[in-house]
């Protein structure tokens, strides 16, 4: 692994692909660390977007996580269309992580993935779940006995376990009273993400579109709706930098962002590894 830079314990290893990830820089937190933390960022984003938050989870986690920055869907990809760039971020991390397992970190196996995102990445997140998602398989084991006996093992995201999915700013609902979501991704895209909000199912053949929005609504509440989820409101009202309250919600610049540290912190704060 080429050297990266450190600040404050945290390790940014420059990968053989060139992306810039978090970990800590102490090598038995390294590589005890099995949760694979995927970080996405919003529209015209770049992957130092998550720079803060990365480094956060990394030094209240140290030896639970490693963080990878999406970079797939940068600057003027992320308007190609939410399937799109579900597609390239799901390529990103099967290539990198889940069929090579030990790119980064040569004695690590990675057992967990998480998903955090902003904006708009949190739709093509969603979107990249939905490609790879695995559904449970029945798996035969004996018991005391030597009977043996089914049990139903849990579907993974690209064989790891899913633990955690969480969107700050994110229109899973769309934003149709601004038509924002029509002008900037296109309605047949939007509908794609919104088929991949539930759980694939190979026996299911996907219902055929019939461009209805309040279907489409219905469908992504139902979809919503089938895993427990927590909403969370924020308000910056009162910030200096109210104005720019989208960007701040993610910190994405230290030094102007600053007071949207509290959201990461929350985060964190419910973080199951």
């Amino acid at each position: 692994m080429p050297t990266g830079f450190a600040t404050n314990g945290v390790c940014s290893p420059e990968s053989v692909n060139g992306n810039r990830d978090a970990c800590s820089c102490k090598d038995s937190d390294s590589l005890s660390a099995d949760h694979l933390v995927i970080m996405v960022h919003g529209i015209l984003g770049s992957s130092s977007d998550w720079k803060f938050g990365a480094e956060q989870f990394v030094k209240r986690l140290p030896d639970k996580v490693f963080v990878h920055c999406s970079e797939h869907n940068m600057s003027e990809r992320t308007l190609d269309g939410v399937d799109i760039m579900g597609e390239r971020l799901a390529k990103e991390v099967s290539t990198n992580f889940i069929m090579s397992l030990r790119l980064f970190k040569k004695s690590q196996i990675y057992a967990k993935i998480s998903f955090v995102a902003h904006s708009v990445g949190g739709l093509v997140a969603r979107y990249a779940i939905g490609r790879l998602y695995r559904p449970p398989k029945e798996e035969v084991k004996e018991d005391t006995s030597g009977n043996g006996c089914k049990e139903e093992a849990e579907g993974t995201i690209g064989g790891l376990e899913a633990m955690n999915f969480i969107t700050v700013a994110t229109p899973h609902l769309g934003s149709r009273g601004n038509k924002q979501v029509p002008f900037l991704f296109g309605v047949t895209a939007f509908e794609k993400a919104a088929k991949h909000c539930k759980a694939y199912d190979n026996d299911q053949d996907e219902a055929e579109d019939n461009g209805s929005h309040d279907k489409l609504e219905e469908e992504l509440v139902r979809g919503l709706s089938r895993v427990s989820w927590e909403k969370i409101d924020v308000s910056f009202h009162r910030s200096k930098q109210r104005i720019a309250a989208h960007s701040v919600i993610q910190v994405k610049d230290q030094v102007l962002h600053i007071e949207g540290a509290d959201v990461i912190r929350h985060m964190i704060d419910k973080f199951l590894t």
